[in-house]
């Protein structure tokens, strides 16, 4: 997605080149001109007039940039360079070679590369441990005994809720009441509160953004957990507040069917 995104953004940007060389690669095929376009992430290579892109490179799989003297089929007035690519990556491990017309150019060009290389592979590493991360939550609330242990949570709850409006109907979310059963419920709903939202938080931040907001069980639970919040930091609240928090018993559902994480 990102190389297509890349491609897209240097159709109009390909003439804005901050360098223009010579192309000499893969090795082994004849020597023709390109421009190219360096951005934050890709080394774009384009021919002249032409529209779209016909390669690119990764810039944090390049493995190596550095002078390659001796090269046949570079002028013997030309400085040639190497850009060597990532074995099983974008593209495939392949050896590019550039040349440019003096030391200057090399010196400017190779500088450029290596110092992008190093950003772009320290932000790649970066998002590959989030990524990582993300997956390692979605494997969690995949499992028997997260299922299980929330699965008792969620009649738990059910079980107080249903004792609540039988015992105490009136009782308020504030834990203001008076009753000892008032106070009960109360503590019930602040323990139960804090594990579903901890739930929540875990499934939200394995799954942002549509892929979280995409199931009805997601958007369901992210909408009574944060009412919840809401009632017990600002007791008192609207109506519509109570009526949603009542909503929350139909949480046992979720114990009939399959897992809600996706």
């Amino acid at each position: 997605h990102a190389a297509k995104r890349e491609r897209r953004r240097c159709r109009v940007a390909i003439t804005d080149a901050a360098f223009i060389s010579d192309l000499v690669g893969p090795i082994g095929q004849h020597k023709q001109p390109v421009f190219v376009v360096m951005t934050k992430d890709f080394f774009i290579i384009t021919h002249p007039g032409a529209k779209e892109v016909s390669d690119q490179i990764p810039l944090y799989e390049v493995t190596n940039c550095a002078k390659m003297a001796g090269h046949s089929e570079v002028s013997s007035s030309m400085i040639a360079f190497v850009m060597d690519t990532m074995e099983g990556g974008y593209n495939g491990g392949r050896q590019y070679i550039f040349s440019v017309e003096n030391e200057d150019q090399f010196v400017a060009w190779t500088q450029a590369i290596n110092q992008q290389v190093i950003i772009s592979t320290k932000l790649f590493r970066n998002l590959s441990k989030l990524q990582e991360a993300k997956e390692r939550a979605r494997s969690v609330l995949k499992t028997e005994t997260w299922q299980l242990v929330f699965g008792i949570f969620i009649v738990s709850n059910f079980i107080v809720n249903i004792g609540q409006a039988c015992i105490a109907p009136n009782s308020s979310s504030s834990g203001g009441g008076d009753s000892t059963n008032s106070k009960i419920f109360y503590a019930f709903d602040v323990v139960f509160t804090t594990l579903f939202a901890f739930e929540l938080s875990i499934n939200l931040f394995g799954n942002w953004l549509f892929p979280f907001f995409n199931s009805g069980w997601n958007t369901f639970d992210f909408c009574v957990v944060a009412v919840s919040i809401f009632s017990i930091c600002y007791p008192g609240g609207p109506t519509w507040i109570i009526v949603i928090r009542t909503m929350r018993i139909f949480r046992i559902i979720r114990c009939a069917g399959p897992s809600h994480a996706q």
